[in-house]
């Protein structure tokens, strides 16, 4: 009986989940009325809803891209795109087409951030928004920069081409947009390896989670990244470095290590690191790796 009345409470909580009927107690018709309120705060807020009821939004996702493309305020127009993510796996093929449309015309900033994002978790099936994405790598804004670079990264093969782009942003000021670039480089993996080299050389930069992200990448790359060893290994013998990024950078020696390979300096320091690392699991994780490697070498 108990878990019964649970069940009940939970499934009436509002906004408990992005596939339930109502969202606030209103269905999605309801909340569709909405946008066309006289109101931006009520239409933003019907777009907002809308994107979290699933499903029961798709027969008014037709009402969120013309309010994206018509609506006079910016902050609209930005809810509208973000709910048009929210459902774009839902209906691939009639949302993908309206946002590349909007990026293409936007000019409000919030707006085409939100755009990148809503394309983004369209996969490879936004492939036709890669020339408006590589655009934005070079936009003033730093967010934009990192919203695109994310996105492009979700774009798989169709990406290619805005791979040399992705590697000069790899330089970009910002460091979250740094950071963004080199996991998008790595979630497009052995497609990027072009990207090894100043991936390796970004193992320096003086940000911790531009650091994490560049090994994280080469790890990504495989044995195609295997000339980022010596660096790695750099990397993990630092006491200067936060563990965190000494501990990955040791699992991604072992997980780049091509079989074969005695690279003897490489392994002797491997082996140094196993006994004298000052961080307990820095330590472990070189006698792992040092584990591992030991068969690949034979």
């Amino acid at each position: 009986m108990l878990m019964l009345i649970f069940l009940i409470l939970f499934r009436t909580q509002p906004g408990s989940s992005p596939q339930e009927e109502t969202y606030l107690k209103r269905s999605a018709a309801s909340w569709s009325n909405d946008l066309k309120h006289q109101d931006a705060k009520t239409r933003r807020a019907a777009a907002f809803a809308l994107g979290k009821l699933g499903k029961h939004s798709l027969p008014f996702v037709s009402n969120l891209q013309a309010l994206l493309q018509q609506d006079s305020d910016a902050s609209v127009r930005s809810a509208c795109a973000s709910s048009l993510g929210d459902l774009v796996s839902l209906a691939i093929n009639e949302i993908v087409p309206s946002l590349i449309k909007s990026i293409d015309r936007e000019k409000d900033t919030s707006v085409r951030r939100a755009l990148a994002l809503a394309l983004g978790k369209a996969g490879d099936q936004a492939g036709a928004a890669e020339p408006s994405l590589r655009k934005m790598l070079e936009e003033p804004d730093a967010d934009l920069r990192q919203n695109a670079a994310w996105a492009l990264g979700q774009l798989g093969k169709a990406a290619e081409p805005a791979i040399p782009r992705l590697i000069t942003a790899l330089s970009d000021p910002q460091a979250n947009v740094r950071a963004e670039v080199a996991q998008a480089l790595g979630n497009l993996g052995p497609l990027a390896q072009e990207a090894v080299p100043l991936l390796t050389r970004s193992l320096s930069d003086r940000d911790p989670h531009v650091q994490e992200q560049c090994v994280l990448a080469l790890r990504k790359m495989g044995p195609l990244a295997a000339s980022a060893i010596a660096s790695l290994l750099t990397l993990a013998e630092s006491s200067k470095v936060e563990a965190t990024v000494r501990q990955s950078a040791l699992i991604t020696i072992e997980s780049i290590w091509p079989t074969g390979l005695k690279e003897p300096a490489s392994w002797s320091r491997l082996q140094a690191l196993a006994q004298s690392a000052n961080e307990v699991s820095v330590k472990a994780a070189a006698k792992q790796a040092e584990k591992k490697i030991s068969t690949l070498r034979k």
